[in-house]
């Protein structure tokens, strides 16, 4: 085995994604690019009464 085989056999696999936080510049925007090219659709908006702030 060489040193390469070693290091990617103890690696975990990935089978997907609980959540993800992005910082964007157009919330309007990203949120059609997002749904657009990646299929994701906003869950949910946390309201941050300090300063702003939408989760999807």
């Amino acid at each position: 085995m060489t040193q390469t085989d070693a290091a990617t056999a103890t690696l975990p696999s990935l089978s997907g994604i609980h959540h993800l936080g992005l910082t964007v510049r157009d919330i309007d925007e990203s949120e059609h690019w997002y749904a657009d090219v990646l299929g994701m659709v906003r869950v949910f908006v946390e309201p941050h009464p300090a300063g702003g702030g939408t989760l999807w």
